[in-house]
């Protein structure tokens, strides 16, 4: 059976995880209870319901596989500026690689706007908190 076929939407009880032996996790025993007892919860699966929904759907932001850091770390080998509003600003850009003003979608856009206000709210109005 495979994803396709619905593998992918079969949550085992806790005993029936136990009743199977994953060679590199079996080594350690507790580790492989806790994960079972923990992948047959309700909150798990309720969980890993609503994530599986939103695979597919548009992310918001272009950073990659490894986020937000690992973005920084790919400007830095690149020698381009790696900030933090620089990182923000690089994950969130818009189509055109050349109008770096305009950002992916209105959520970035919603949570810039709210990063400002924060750090005119701690540190006053003369604050350059998009350096």
């Amino acid at each position: 059976m495979n994803k396709h076929k619905g593998a992918n939407r079969i949550y085992l009880k806790e005993e029936e995880y136990l009743k199977t032996e994953v060679d590199w996790l079996v080594k350690d025993i507790e580790a492989w209870r806790w994960l079972a007892k923990l992948w047959s919860s309700p909150e798990w699966i309720e969980k890993s319901q609503e994530k599986r929904s939103n695979i597919g759907q548009d992310p918001g932001h272009k950073y990659g596989a490894d986020g937000h850091f690992g973005l920084q770390r790919r400007m830095a080998e690149s020698g381009t500026s790696q900030g933090f509003m620089s990182v923000f600003l690089r994950g969130h850009q818009g189509p055109d690689p050349n109008n770096t003003d305009v950002l992916y979608c209105q959520a970035a856009k919603d949570k810039l706007e709210a990063y400002g206000q924060e750090m005119v709210k701690r540190h006053g109005e003369g604050v350059q908190w998009m350096q």
